[in-house]
Order: C-alpha cells, then sequence, then structure tokens
C-alpha cells in the first residue's frame, strides 16, 4: 500500500502512482480589458456528446422528427453521431465557484431593479463588455449538450491564458 505523497500523487484505478497533480495555471481574462475573470478549474465541465444525438428542433417549431437530407438520406434523431457535435464555443460556470457572474441579478433581485437578466457583464466598472448569457434553468450549449443552471461566457470576448504567476481573480478581489 503506499500513501498519498506531499507532492499530491494518487494512484490510479490499476494501483500504479499517477501523474503528481499541478495547480492549473490557465486563467481567462476579459479580451477587451484584460481583466481576470475566472480560472480553468471553474469551467463547469459537460459531456460534448450528450446532446448531440437529441432533437431540440421540435422546440423552434418544426413538428416532424425525421427529415431528409440534402442527399435525400432520413435523418433522425438516433441516426446522428457524437462526430457530428459541433465545439462548444462557451465555457460554463458555477455559481457558487464565480460568484460575480450572479452578483448583479442577485443585487437587482434584492433592491427590486429591473435589468437584463439573461445578460453577464464584465466587472470591472470601466469596461462592463457583455461577456455571456445566464439561465438558472439551464441552456443548451452549441456541441448540443443541456447545462443547467447556465452562467455562459462565450468564448470569443475572453482571453485564454497561460501563466505561472496569474493575478488574483474576481472572487479572490471579493474575498477580500
Amino acid at each position: 500500500m503506499s500513501s498519498r505523497s506531499a507532492i499530491g500523487e494518487s494512484e490510479g484505478t490499476d494501483g500504479a502512482a499517477s501523474i503528481p497533480s499541478v495547480p492549473l495555471r490557465t486563467y481567462f481574462a476579459c479580451r477587451r480589458c484584460r481583466m481576470k475573470l475566472f480560472d480553468a478549474q471553474d469551467v463547469v465541465p459537460h459531456d460534448p456528446g450528450e446532446g448531440a444525438k437529441k432533437n431540440f428542433k421540435y422546440r423552434r417549431g418544426i413538428t416532424q422528427l425525421d427529415h431528409k437530407a440534402a442527399d435525400g438520406a432520413t435523418v433522425t434523431p438516433s441516426s446522428l453521431s457524437s462526430s457530428s457535435a459541433e465545439a462548444c464555443t462557451s465555457y460554463f460556470l458555477d455559481p457558487d465557484q464565480s460568484p460575480w457572474v450572479a452578483l448583479e441579478i442577485r443585487a437587482a433581485n434584492a433592491t427590486g431593479a429591473v435589468v437584463e437578466p439573461d445578460t453577464i457583464y464584465c466587472p470591472n466598472v470601466r469596461c462592463r463588455a457583455k461577456l455571456g448569457t445566464q439561465s438558472w434553468t439551464g441552456s443548451r450549449c452549441s456541441c448540443g449538450a443541456w447545462v443547467a443552471p447556465a452562467f455562459r461566457i462565450h468564448a470569443r470576448v475572453v482571453d485564454r491564458v497561460e501563466g505561472v504567476d496569474a493575478p488574483p481573480c474576481v472572487k479572490d478581489d471579493a474575498a477580500r
């Protein structure tokens, strides 16, 4: 029996020691003002192939579940493969891990103010760039997976920064 070492080694399912866990040094910053928004480990994982076989077209007014492809073949939701799923174009955050994403809507609900409830803005008061959308009931990712609650940050408005000495995150500043 081996025990965990000080550097964080853990045993795999086969009993052999796995690679030591290294803290993730990747973070995401607002593309406009470069403010650090969240770390890579704050992103909620989801199964990209999960929704590829589901047909959400009935919600868009299409009543026929089977439809014809361009070559004349009948396409059903079960005939779609996970390879046909699109790549994810958004990052989903947990409002408990990154409380700043829900801070504005929670403050608006407390005061009774009217705000756009589905929009997430950059927390930098000088920037206020639109970063994404939020929905407590959930939202469908571009890959087809359903994520609930959905605090979606669009990948096109944030920069993925890989560095050793990352500045403090928005949630770290709020804790002080």
